[in-house]
């Protein structure tokens, strides 16, 4: 299993870095796109379904095409290069980072994982989505309700932003102007 997680963690982290490093933005939407993919296989892996499709569902089908809108809505400008021999040596001692944290966290165990064992005794009786639904509105309930609520409020707030405000120009229907008789 560490052998095909390897190669789907460095594609996630080569195509975070394009999403980062890319100049054209609809090519940074791509990258993304892929980085939300390899996730979800990631999620597959571990054997957790329902939450990769949710992953692909919501972050691919959603937030990253709602990316996409907005840069075609916003049609950017060429914008001038920028110098990336600036940053490609604060890429470079991140990258060092997390690969030497990674290193010595498996060297010295700094993070120990779980060791569990997949005997039918110590599996649960549920399914994945019993098991977050549970979760959910058995654990966190007001959790659940704040999340609920902050998107209410977002999409109130989006409402707001988006309203376009009267102009002169602007023609409308004056019903009871209209309805007037000259009798």
């Amino acid at each position: 299993m560490v052998y095909f997680l390897t190669p789907l963690l460095l594609g996630i982290l080569l195509t975070g870095s394009q999403v980062i490093t890319s100049r054209n933005p609809v090519h940074s939407v791509f990258w993304l796109v892929l980085t939300f993919i390899q996730t979800a296989f990631i999620f597959i892996t571990w054997g957790l379904d329902f939450i990769a499709l949710m992953t692909v569902i919501v972050y691919v089908g959603a937030i990253a095409i709602l990316f996409l809108f907005v840069i075609l809505m916003l049609q950017l400008a060429n914008t001038p290069p920028s110098n990336l021999a600036q940053t490609w040596p604060t890429l470079f001692f991140i990258a060092t980072g997390v690969f030497l944290g990674g290193y010595l966290s498996q060297s010295f165990s700094i993070l120990p994982f779980p060791k569990t064992s997949l005997h039918p005794e110590n599996l649960s009786p549920w399914s994945n989505v019993e098991a977050i639904g549970q979760t959910l509105y058995s654990t966190y309930p007001l959790l659940f309700v704040a999340a609920g609520f902050t998107l209410l409020v977002a999409m109130v707030g989006a409402m707001v932003l988006s309203k376009v405000t009267s102009s002169p120009w602007l023609k409308k229907q004056l019903p009871f102007q209209q309805l007037q008789c000259s009798c």
